[in-house]
C-alpha cells in the first residue's frame, strides 16, 4: 500500500509556544506530549497467518455463516513473544481473513500486510458480552465488545498497510438492517448496541501505524487511559452520514501524539475527552487533514480536565464544526492551556465553535444541563487560523464566573461580514497577529483592535483524500 499526499509530512513537527504578551492564562512552553516521537518500526515477525478469502467491491465473494479465522489469529497472539508481530498475509490471490473480537496482548503486535482484509464479522451474536447483549436488545449499553481490544496490554498496537473492514454498511446475519441502520432503528424499550472497532484500556505505549479502518459500525477508535499512544499514518474512511462513527477518541489518556493521518467519517474526527477522575493532558495533533465529519473536538465530557494540547498544521474541510469545544454544566470541568496554529478551514458550518452549554440531540435536556460540574474554558489561543465559508462563529460561555478566556492571534475569517456570531460570557485578547473577529454580545470583552490579516493562502493544504494501492 502506499499512501499518496502532501510531501511537506515527511517528520514530525512538535510546536513549541512560549508565553505571549498579555495572555490571559499561561502556556506551557512543552506542553504537548513530553515524549520524542519517531515514526513507528515494525518489529520482527514471530507467526504468520494466510488470507484464504476473497473480498472484492467492498465484498466477500463468499459469505461464512461464522468468522473463521478468529481462533487462528488469536492463538498466534496468545502464542507470540513480546517484541514480535503476528503477520497477516495474502496467499495468492486470496487477500481477506474473517474474524470475530480480538484481544491484543502485551508486546505484541498484529501486523496486516498491504493488500490484506481483516473483515469484521456482521453476526452481532459475535460480539456478545452476554447472550443476545449485540445488537437490538433490551440491554441498555456496554453489550457488545470492539473488535479489536487491549485491555492493560503495554507495548501493543496495529501497524501494517492492510485494511480492517468494519462492515457498518453491510446488512447483518439475520437481519434486515446495517449496524448503520440498527442505530436509527431504536423503538419502545428496545435499544441497540453496536461494536466499536478498536479500544484501548488502561493501555500504555499504544500504537497504530499505516493502517486503514473503512467503515467502521460505530467509533472506530476509543482510547482510554493510557500513557504513550502513538497514530502515525493511518486512514479512517467512512461516509459523512454514517451514524456515531468518532475517529480517534483519547478519553482520559496522557502523552498521546496523533500526526500524518487521514480522516473522514460521520461524527467528530478526533475528540479528546475527560472522565471524572481522568483528566486527558498532554497531546500533540500535528499534519492530519479532515474530511467529511464534525471536526477537531474536545469534549463533551470534561469532567478530569484538558490541558497541554498542541492542534498544529490541520486542514478541516466540509465539516459541520472546525475548532470544536463543547461541554455544559453537567459534565464540564477545566479546559486549559490549548493551542491551535497554521490552521485552515474551508466550507464548514461553524468553523469556530466554543460552546459550555452544548446539548447532545439525542439526550435529554435535564440530564446534561442541571448540575455543578461547570465548564471553564481559559488559556486558549488560537495562532495563524484561516476560515472560509461557513454560516456562524460561536463563543458561549455558561455565566460571568465561568467564561471563556480565549485568545486570537492571526485569526481570518473570510467572508465575516455574512455570518451569524453569537458570543456570550467571554473575554477575548486580540493580537499580537491581526484578527478580524472582534465578537460581541452579553458580559463580552474584548481587549486590542480588530485588524484585518494580510490573506494567507490555504489552498495547498486541501489535498484529496488519499488513494491506497490494493483498495
Amino acid at each position: 500500500m502506499t499512501f499518496r499526499s502532501n510531501p511537506h509530512h515527511s517528520t514530525l513537527r512538535i510546536a513549541q509556544f512560549a508565553l505571549l504578551p498579555g495572555l490571559l492564562w499561561p502556556v506551557s512552553a512543552g506542553a504537548q506530549d513530553t515524549r520524542t516521537v519517531n515514526e513507528p518500526v515494525i518489529p520482527p515477525v514471530c507467526s504468520t497467518v494466510r488470507a484464504h478469502l476473497d473480498y472484492r467491491n467492498d465484498r466477500l465473494s463468499d459469505s461464512p455463516s461464522s468468522a473463521p479465522d478468529t481462533k487462528t489469529i488469536q492463538a498466534a497472539m496468545d502464542t507470540c513473544k513480546p517484541g514480535h508481530a503476528v503477520r497477516l498475509e495474502r496467499d495468492g490471490a486470496q487477500n481477506a481473513l474473517l474474524t470475530g473480537p480480538l484481544d491484543l496482548r502485551s508486546g505484541v503486535i498484529l501486523l496486516i500486510d498491504e493488500g490484506v482484509h481483516l473483515v469484521a464479522s456482521n453476526r452481532p451474536s459475535d460480539y456478545d458480552r452476554n447472550p443476545g447483549s449485540c445488537g437490538l436488545t433490551e440491554t441498555i449499553t456496554g453489550g457488545c465488545r470492539p473488535l479489536l481490544t487491549a485491555t492493560n496490554a503495554a507495548h501493543t498496537g496495529l501497524m501494517g498497510h492492510g485494511i480492517i473492514e468494519g462492515r457498518g454498511d453491510q446488512k447483518l446475519t439475520g437481519s434486515e438492517l446495517t449496524w448503520w441502520q440498527m442505530h436509527d432503528a431504536v423503538k419502545g424499550d428496545v435499544h441497540h448496541n453496536i461494536p466499536w472497532l478498536i479500544s484501548t484500556v488502561s493501555s500504555d505505549d499504544f500504537t497504530l501505524y499505516g493502517i486503514t479502518l473503512h467503515n467502521a459500525p460505530n467509533f472506530n477508535v476509543f482510547l482510554q487511559g493510557g500513557n504513550g499512544i502513538t497514530v502515525w499514518g493511518i486512514r479512517i474512511d467512512a461516509p459523512g452520514n454514517s451514524p456515531n462513527t468518532d475517529g480517534i477518541d483519547p478519553s482520559g489518556s496522557s502523552n498521546v501524539t496523533i500526526t500524518h493521518s487521514f480522516i473522514r467519517n460521520g461524527d467528530d474526527n478526533i475528540a479528546i475527552k475527560a472522565p471524572k477522575g481522568q483528566p486527558a493532558t498532554h497531546m500533540t495533533v500535528s499534519h492530519n487533514h479532515f474530511y467529511e465529519g464534525h471536526g477537531m473536538s474536545i469534549g463533551s465530557g470534561t469532567e478530569g480536565g484538558v490541558s497541554s494540547i498542541r492542534v498544529t498544521d490541520l486542514s478541516i474541510d466540509h465539516q459541520k464544526s472546525g475548532i470544536h469545544i463543547k461541554s455544559n454544566p453537567g459534565r464540564g470541568g477545566l479546559v486549559t492551556d490549548v493551542v491551535y496554529d497554521d490552521v485552515c478551514i474551508r466550507d464548514t458550518a461553524t468553523p469556530i465553535n466554543l460552546e459550555s452549554t452544548y446539548i447532545d440531540a439525542n439526550a435529554p435536556r435535564a440530564k446534561w444541563i442541571n448540575g455543578a460540574s461547570f465548564p471553564t474554558y481559559r488559556g486558549i489561543i488560537l495562532h495563524n487560523v484561516r476560515t472560509s465559508g461557513g454560516t456562524r462563529l460561536l463563543l458561549r460561555g455558561v455565566d460571568g464566573e465561568h467564561r471563556i478566556f480565549a485568545q486570537f492571534d492571526g485569526v481570518q475569517v473570510e467572508g465575516i461580514e455574512g455570518m451569524k456570531q453569537q458570543a456570550e460570557h467571554a473575554s477575548i485578547q486580540l493580537g499580537p497577529g491581526a484578527s478580524n473577529w472582534f465578537p460581541k454580545g452579553d458580559d463580552v470583552s474584548v481587549t486590542g483592535t480588530p485588524q484585518q490579516p494580510t490573506p494567507v493562502a490555504c489552498q495547498a493544504k486541501y489535498i484529496p483524500f488519499p488513494t491506497v494501492s490494493g483498495d
